[in-house]
């Protein structure tokens, strides 16, 4: 898990604090808290949006003037309780690391709580990103049709449908990035609204 700056986790938890009852970020809110921030005010806040969303905290996408879609994704939502947790880990010194003969490959990077890498084999996709994926699928499944077409739209909820059976699999990673890159595609190819632009981010977030 990234570590964010003071700032920008005074953002999450405002974000977190006005969530609708869907769990999405409410945008109404941030046209209104936004409305009167000075230039200089609003490239600092977008920056700070900037890095929750590099962190994989949000999905956000822009209007004119404020974030017109905005999703939290489960780093976002789980970041304080994690980062609590990792404090008072550390705290007790029960965090140790022990390297114990020869160690190849090992990188520690700074900025990070927890930082595994393995560079032979990719790394499998996060089950929560799935869910949260195939939530945002079924949450606007209403205007699919009108974004997507109804041919892609369709195709659209049979491979959510089809994540859904599958995720929590590990023997599955190879077709659950190939059902996620079709809908990578198809969002790709979509006309550039507000929900495969969502979507698309989420689905970056999780392919790389």
């Amino acid at each position: 898990m990234r570590k964010l700056s003071k700032k920008s986790e005074e953002l999450l938890q405002e974000i977190l604090d006005h969530r609708l009852d869907n769990g999405m970020g409410d945008t109404e809110y941030w046209k209104k808290r936004l409305k009167s921030v000075s230039s200089a005010e609003d490239i600092i806040i977008r920056s700070q949006f900037k890095e929750l969303k590099e962190a994989e905290m949000i999905s956000v996408y822009w209007a004119d003037n404020y974030p017109c879609f905005l999703s939290l994704l489960s780093n976002g939502i789980s970041y304080f309780e994690e980062k609590n947790n990792i404090e008072d880990g550390l705290k007790s010194n029960s965090i140790v690391n022990n390297f114990y003969g020869s160690a190849n490959g090992i990188q520690i990077q700074q900025g990070t709580y927890y930082s595994s890498q393995n560079q032979t084999r990719s790394t499998p996709i996060d089950e929560l990103k799935i869910t949260d994926l195939i939530n945002t699928i079924k949450l606007y499944d209403s205007v699919l049709d009108a974004e997507y077409g109804k041919n892609n739209a369709d195709e659209l909820r049979k491979i959510a449908e089809e994540l859904e059976k599958i995720r929590n699999k590990p023997n599955e990673e190879v077709k659950k990035r190939k059902l996620i890159s079709i809908i990578r595609d198809i969002s790709t190819n979509a006309v550039g609204g507000l929900i495969s632009s969502g979507i698309l981010q989420l689905v970056s977030s999780m392919l790389g």
